[in-house]
Formats: C-alpha cells, sequence, structure tokens
C-alpha cells in the first residue's frame, strides 16, 4: 500500500485534486556525464522520473511503492556503481487555516 497525501487546489473554477506518494532519491556518486546520460535513460525504462545531474553525481528519483530493489541492485552492479538511498516523506501542515505541502 502507497502512503499517499490528496492535495486539491482551485483551477478556473474546477476543483483538481492529486494523489502524491512518497519518493526515494537514489544518490550515485563518480559518474561521468557520458555514464549518467545513459544511467538516465536506463533508470527511466525501470520506473524512475525525475533526475538531477551534478559534478561527478546523479540523484534519481522514484515512487516509494514503484522502486523495484533488484532491478536497481542489477542494472547498477552491471554499470559496476554504488549508490546511497534516501527516503523523501512529503508533509501537509495548516498555515492560516489552509492545508498547505511540504516537499
Amino acid at each position: 500500500m502507497r502512503n499517499q497525501i490528496d492535495i486539491c487546489y482551485l483551477i478556473q473554477n474546477t476543483i483538481v485534486c492529486k494523489s502524491l506518494s512518497n519518493y526515494i532519491e537514489i544518490k550515485i556518486e563518480n559518474i561521468s556525464s557520458a555514464q549518467s546520460e545513459i544511467l538516465i535513460a536506463q533508470l527511466s525504462e525501470i520506473g524512475f522520473e525525475g533526475f538531477e545531474e551534478g559534478e561527478n553525481f546523479l540523484s534519481a528519483y522514484i515512487e516509494q511503492g514503484v522502486l523495484n530493489e533488484i532491478e536497481l541492485k542489477n542494472l547498477l552492479s552491471s554499470n559496476h556503481l554504488t549508490h546511497s538511498k534516501k527516503f523523501i516523506e512529503q508533509k501537509t501542515g495548516m498555515k492560516n487555516g489552509k492545508k498547505i505541502l511540504h516537499l
């Protein structure tokens, strides 16, 4: 079961609601820009949907309920890469009587 938060907002007199899941950040260090480009394509195929490239690192983001640890491990080990994992929990709160979302 996914941990989800529903958020609703008003656009042109229409209420739009979204379910937001918790995400996992996978950070791969000591990676070249050429490796990063290839890895982004490969990670996209197994469900990752957001990426941040930096000098010698790549961070990739995936919904917690979508991550397949075995596929990730196989992909990274075949490229001789290691990673760290961080859970990103979405939080809501109240401000001036209105529900707000903190990422």
